[in-house]
C-alpha cells in the first residue's frame, strides 16, 4: 500500500487540486474572466493528473528495475535520472525504504537534486556567440 501511495502521491495532489478548484468555482460566483482562467487551469490540472495516472505502469517497472539493481550492490548513480521529478523522488525514497537504506536518501538528494523547477535540463548544451562583424552573407555579396 505504501508503494501505491508513494508512486501516485502527486497525481492524487493534482486530483484534489482539481476538485477544490471545481468546488470553489461552484461556491464563489466570480467574474467571467476569472471563471475562464479557472477553467483553463482546471483543464491543465486534469491533463497533468491523467498523464501521471497513465504512467503508473512505467513507474512500477522502473521501481522493480531499481530494486533489482541495488538489491546486492548499492549504486547511487542508478537513482540519478529519477531525482529530477517529484514523483521520481518519491519512487527513490520508496525503493530505499524497501532496501532498508532510508538514510541514503539524504546523500542521493544532496548529490543529484537540482531544485524543484530544474526539470530535464541538458547540461551539455554549449552556445557559441558569433562576432558582430560576421553577419554578412557568404554568397559573395
Amino acid at each position: 500500500m505504501r508503494t501505491f501511495i508513494f508512486l501516485n502521491l502527486w497525481a492524487f495532489i493534482l486530483d484534489i487540486g482539481a476538485l477544490l478548484l471545481v468546488v470553489l468555482g461552484i461556491i464563489i460566483d466570480l467574474h467571467p474572466i476569472a471563471v475562464g482562467v479557472g477553467g483553463l487551469l482546471l483543464v491543465f490540472i486534469i491533463i497533468k493528473a491523467v498523464e501521471l495516472h497513465s504512467s503508473i505502469g512505467r513507474r512500477y517497472r522502473a521501481r522493480t528495475v531499481l530494486l533489482a539493481k541495488n538489491r546486492h550492490y548499492f549504486d547511487d548513480a542508478s537513482f540519478e535520472q529519477f531525482m529530477s521529478a517529484p514523483c521520481g523522488r518519491m519512487m527513490v525514497y520508496d525503493v530505499l525504504c524497501e532496501l532498508g537504506c532510508r538514510w541514503r536518501y539524504r546523500i542521493i538528494r544532496k548529490k543529484y537534486y537540482k531544485g524543484f523547477f530544474a526539470g530535464e535540463r541538458d547540461s551539455s548544451l554549449v552556445i557559441i556567440p558569433y562576432p558582430a562583424d560576421n553577419h554578412r552573407s557568404h554568397d559573395g555579396e
